[in-house]
């Protein structure tokens, strides 16, 4: 599975400023952070893209929401420095064996398992103490 799964993978060297996914677009890819920095921007009605995460977590994968219909990116990712990512074809993933659906899947489980733990751990402090960033942001 892993061999071929890097066989039908490409690795990107991208320029920081790179949009790689647009929020309501259709997601082709999932997107597997190498190295570098990446922000998830969320388009607010009125206000436009704000910043709402960074992360320099190598292996962080993103465009997940590809694997469900519709289809479509939930926020924008852009390359906030120079990165290198690996570009994985969701139909790959989606129309492939389904243990190779049931693995990537399960990675993708766990990361936003703990993405939400620690959203949960900022948003429990009280208003008054300071929040100090996450170690990724």
């Amino acid at each position: 599975m892993a061999r071929e799964l890097d066989r039908r993978s490409t690795v990107q060297d991208v320029p920081g400023g790179t949009v790689l996914l647009r929020q309501r677009s259709a997601v082709d890819d999932l997107i597997v952070l190498v190295r570098g920095r990446i922000a998830t921007l969320i388009d607010f009605a009125g206000t436009g893209d704000l910043v709402v995460e960074t992360t320099e977590e190598s292996g962080r994968a993103f465009g997940w929401s590809g694997l469900v219909a519709p289809g479509r990116a939930t926020a924008t990712l852009r390359a906030d420095a120079d990165s290198r990512i690996l570009r994985l074809p969701i139909a790959v993933v989606r129309d492939g064996p389904p243990r190779w659906t049931a693995a990537v899947c399960g990675l993708v489980a766990g990361a936003l398992a703990d993405r939400t733990r620690d959203l949960q751990a900022r948003w429990a402090l009280p208003a008054s103490e300071p929040v100090e960033a996450p170690r990724n942001a």
